[in-house]
């Protein structure tokens, strides 16, 4: 009985020393879109497992302040424009390659500017996490 306890903890302790750490694949493309339209932007990951979690931000100016806008597909905003919400997140793919595409309607100036895709790794410091920048432009006329 205490050899098959050793082999358990041993093989758990090998699983989480081996387990493919997640990672954001390709980059996200810039979007150009006029006032009114509506914005996709596309993160791709492979290897994500709870409780690693994709998070969408976007860095406020002028304070610079983060906006965290969702955590997976649940978006953490209650703005309501037209309608609709503001924001969505939609997750497409499978168990091993994941895109989780922002989705940003009514497209106003001030939601042109720097949004971050980046993977929350509970047990890692901050400057551990993957992460991934992309651009949205908003033009009166394009």
């Amino acid at each position: 009985m205490k050899y098959l306890f050793s082999t358990v903890v041993l093989s758990s302790i090998l699983c989480s020393v081996f387990a493919a750490r997640p990672e954001i694949v390709g980059d996200i493309l810039p979007e150009l879109k006029k006032l009114g339209q509506t914005a996709y932007l596309n993160c791709s990951v492979i290897n994500l497992q709870s409780p690693a979690q994709l998070q969408w931000i976007r860095k406020t100016l002028p304070s610079g302040e983060p906006l965290h806008i969702s955590s997976d597909e649940t978006i953490r905003i209650d703005e309501i424009v037209k309608g609709q919400k503001k924001y969505d997140v939609v997750k497409y793919g499978n168990t091993n390659r994941l895109m989780y595409q922002l989705i940003i309607r009514s497209l106003t100036e001030t939601d042109a500017g720097n949004y971050t895709c980046q993977i929350y790794l509970p047990n890692q410091n901050y400057d551990e996490w993957p992460q991934k920048f992309g651009v949205l432009t908003v033009k009166r006329h394009c």
